[in-house]
């Protein structure tokens, strides 16, 4: 496997920060639309083929030997990731983009990220795939979990997930050929699966899914059946209890590892 140095990898995430930057708001809402898309597709899958194992810790080897291909794809396709993107603060601190730039960049992938994976976890519910046994109710679950944890905790939680995302990003960079680009994001995020940390961008399709199943009369009375408090679950909850301390956590877990490469680049000039 042939690989990039690291002051190669820093120069290349600058060059492809300036790029991304530059381009049309309408380029950037799509390719962000896409990395949406895909980590919402991963989400699915890799409930899909967990949410029936009743065993706490093989459902989340599980989960996180599946979810990691989505950010591989992405990167193979050079689309517009939030989470990856919050590292841009070294393109800005090395002078190369500027803060006008960055921020604007920030907010279209975001609200791009928000669509796609927000499509999935619509598609979820409209094509029925949560009446699938009890995949609603694990959505559920899964959901309200999120929704009730404390700010502080989701925010350290998100802090995590961003810094082992954004390795999986450097890591991919890394390499040169497919094979390793998919292998460098691969091991960070399943690690980030398996330890249960938090990327809004994934809660982005998660949240929404299990919002959309309560809407079925059905999957209530069956979570009420099962004692499950859905009072809790709401899009209030979600955005203000989950999406925001998760977001801002993933910014400064992305930040930190921007800083961390400025750092190291700089003492290797």
């Amino acid at each position: 496997m042939q690989l990039f140095s690291m002051k190669e990898v820093i120069e290349n995430y600058n060059m492809a920060s300036v790029k991304k930057c530059k381009k049309s708001a309408i380029n950037i809402l799509f390719m962000a639309m896409v990395a949406g898309l895909i980590i919402g597709l991963a989400g699915l899958s890799a409930s899909l083929a967990s949410f029936t194992i009743e065993n706490y810790s093989i459902r989340r080897l599980v989960n996180g030997l599946i979810f990691p291909f989505g950010l591989g794809i992405i990167m193979l396709l050079e689309s517009q990731l939030f989470t990856g993107n919050c590292m841009m603060v070294v393109s800005l601190i090395q002078r190369k983009i500027k803060l006008k730039m960055l921020l604007r960049n920030w907010l279209l992938v975001y609200i791009g990220n928000f669509a796609g994976a927000f499509f999935v976890g619509f598609i979820t519910y409209y094509l029925n795939i949560y009446q699938k046994e009890l995949f609603g109710i694990y959505l559920l679950n899964i959901s309200i979990d999120k929704c009730q944890n404390q700010f502080l905790q989701l925010f350290v939680m998100g802090v995590l997930g961003n810094i082992l995302v954004c390795t999986g990003v450097l890591l991919s960079m890394s390499a040169k050929d497919t094979v390793g680009r998919i292998y460098g994001a691969y091991i960070p995020v399943s690690l980030f699966i398996i330890s249960g940390f938090e990327h809004c961008i994934a809660n982005m399709f998660y949240v929404p899914a299990a919002l959309f199943c309560i809407k079925d009369q059905s999957i209530v009375e069956k979570a009420m059946a099962e004692g499950i408090n859905i009072s809790t679950l709401s899009w209030e909850s979600f955005f203000v209890r989950n999406l925001i301390p998760v977001t801002l956590g993933n910014i400064i877990g992305g930040m930190l590892i921007g800083l961390l490469i400025w750092n190291y680049s700089r003492e290797e000039s």
